[in-house]
């Protein structure tokens, strides 16, 4: 029982540190929301042209990049 009680003080002591260190490496966001905006308003305009290439561009544009898991997929904004 002593063992396990050691164990146990040293696992919430870990857990303590960890949470210390999630709260300090919180990334900060910072959206620019009329950026947001006016990419929004590109691809609108591109969706309403009905010009397939220029939709294509407007959305290789947005996408930093996909990252597809087995049955997960991720899009990575380039504004986030």
């Amino acid at each position: 029982m002593p063992q396990i009680e050691q164990r146990l003080s040293e696992l919430k002591k870990e857990r303590e540190a960890l949470q210390a260190n999630l709260e300090r490496a919180e990334p900060v966001v910072n959206l620019d929301v009329a950026k947001i905006q006016s990419y929004a308003n590109a691809f609108q305009v591109a969706l309403d042209s009905g010009d397939a290439e220029y939709t294509n561009s407007i959305i290789h544009l947005l996408i930093d990049k996909i990252v597809v898991l087995n049955a997960d997929i991720e899009i990575h904004w380039t504004f986030c």
